[in-house]
């Protein structure tokens, strides 16, 4: 879920007996009242139940995007594409973007941890 706030809020809080992870900060302008803009935090925002560990807050960061049945399509559809070179490129150009947003999400994570 993507969330603003006037500050830079710390990447993890809670909220309603949950954790909350922030992720993803991006500084903006927004416009007030007679034209003038103000900065402002845009990130994204995830809810873990307690106990949290690295590999549930990476999870929860992953599946912003990718839900558990596409991940599983996407390992098969790169193992086609390994086995079968008639398979599309597509599915390693879909398998890459997600590695990448899985190495990001790790950064995330331990960036908050330090």
């Amino acid at each position: 879920m993507i969330a603003e706030s006037k500050e830079r809020l710390p990447a993890l809080g809670r909220s309603r007996g949950k954790i909350v992870f922030r992720f993803n900060y991006k500084e903006i302008q927004k416009e007030v009242l007679d034209g003038k803009t103000e900065t402002a935090w845009q990130f994204e925002q995830v809810m873990v139940s307690p106990p949290i560990g690295r590999d549930k807050l990476i999870d929860a960061v992953i599946a912003t995007r990718f839900n558990k049945a596409s991940e599983l399509a996407l390992i098969n559809n790169k193992i086609a594409f390994l086995t079968d070179k008639d398979a599309s490129a597509e599915h390693a150009a879909e398998y890459a973007e997600y590695q990448l947003f899985r190495e990001q999400a790790k950064a995330w994570v331990d960036e908050a941890s330090r």
